[in-house]
């Protein structure tokens, strides 16, 4: 999957259906939606044919959801971040984004279900996210600030110190 998305290089028929069956374990899904996390940016792919392998192992994985052998929503939500980041660069000069290949998926027309766990599964992790972020900038004003009232020793930044 590697060779697909960071190097952009089309795989076999075989080495396709090896992936697709490595689907089947949780760990390597993990290690999948790990991997879609990363593109956080846009992400060219050189060649039409790994953006449609991409899409169509992809597309398997959407598949178990559907069927409810997998509740994975991190993963789809990895999926769902990363398709509009990925895309192929036409000779005209069109994108044709990761996302145009999924839409015709039957994922996308009636399983509330697995939406409605998918969008609690983001909205706590954009709260967990925030969590962190204001922890980190509270424990960074601690260790930044200092004790005394000294005007000499006190922070440079004293325009920060009323924006909590």
């Amino acid at each position: 999957m590697h060779s697909l998305l960071l190097r952009s290089e089309p795989i076999t028929l075989e080495q396709k259906g090896q992936i697709i069956h490595c689907m089947h374990t949780q760990s390597l899904r993990t290690v999948l939606g790990d991997t879609l996390t990363e593109i956080n940016s846009p992400k060219a792919i050189l060649n039409i044919d790994c953006l449609r392998q991409i899409a169509d192992i992809i597309k398997f994985l959407l598949t178990l959801f559907v069927h409810e052998q997998s509740n994975d929503h991190r993963l789809l939500y990895s999926i769902l971040e990363s398709s509009h980041h990925i895309y192929f660069l036409s000779q005209n000069k069109r994108k044709q984004f990761l996302y145009s290949l999924l839409e015709d998926h039957g994922i996308w027309h009636g399983d509330a279900h697995n939406w409605r766990e998918c969008i609690l599964e983001a909205v706590n992790r954009k709260v967990e996210e925030a969590v962190k972020r204001k922890q980190r900038k509270e424990m960074a004003a601690a260790g930044g600030s200092t004790t005394t009232t000294d005007p000499t020793t006190t922070s440079k930044n004293f325009f920060k110190k009323g924006f909590k």
